[in-house]
């Protein structure tokens, strides 16, 4: 595994199948090559939170607080996944967190 930080992918190369990439770094404009038959984009982790009206309380990096059951403080309005104060950051989590809150939401439409 190599990473790549501050680069965007700028060609995948291969015939139906994935056997390089060229980088081209974001910062000094330099591009390279990388034989590779797999690859994960990671975008970053800065939540995108902005949409939301500023009395939905965030934690000091910009994420939403929750509750056990991935309620916010405003009405109707639940968090899951990196948006979320606490996740844990993986995709399993955000899973489960959605279930949790696809299960508040049914039992909120209830009553």
């Amino acid at each position: 595994m190599r990473w790549a930080w501050d680069s965007e992918v700028d060609a995948l190369h291969g015939n139906g199948a994935l056997n390089g990439i060229r980088m081209r770094n974001v910062k000094t404009g330099q591009t390279s090559e990388l034989a590779c038959s797999g690859l994960f984009p990671f975008i970053g982790v800065e939540p995108n939170t902005a949409f939301l009206p500023s009395s939905v309380r965030r934690d000091e990096a910009g994420r939403v607080m929750t509750d056990e059951r991935m309620r916010t403080a405003e009405p109707a309005l639940f968090a899951i996944g990196a948006v979320r104060s606490g996740f844990s950051g993986e995709l399993t989590g955000a899973a489960g967190e959605a279930a949790v809150a696809a299960a508040m939401v049914a039992a909120d439409l209830a009553h």
